[in-house]
């Protein structure tokens, strides 16, 4: 099977709950080895989109999380 790209890995990253910012994603995408991370996140859609799925994700968390009663 291929490997994802550097973006469709930021996208799962972002839809996987474990990053909380673009900035988690970034550092995610380098320990993971992938290249031009910087550059293939510097563009204002891009971070858009991928801030839109982490608001998302954190709604997602929220709503999922048990309450004090």
């Amino acid at each position: 099977m291929n490997e994802p790209t550097t973006i469709e890995r930021a996208f799962a990253l972002a839809e996987g709950g474990s990053c909380r910012s673009v900035a988690d994603i970034r550092r995610a995408l380098v320990s993971e080895r992938f290249s031009n991370v910087d550059a293939h996140l510097a563009g204002s859609a891009i971070k858009k989109q991928l801030n839109a799925i982490l608001a998302r994700a954190a709604a997602s968390r929220e709503n999922s999380a048990p309450t004090d009663r």
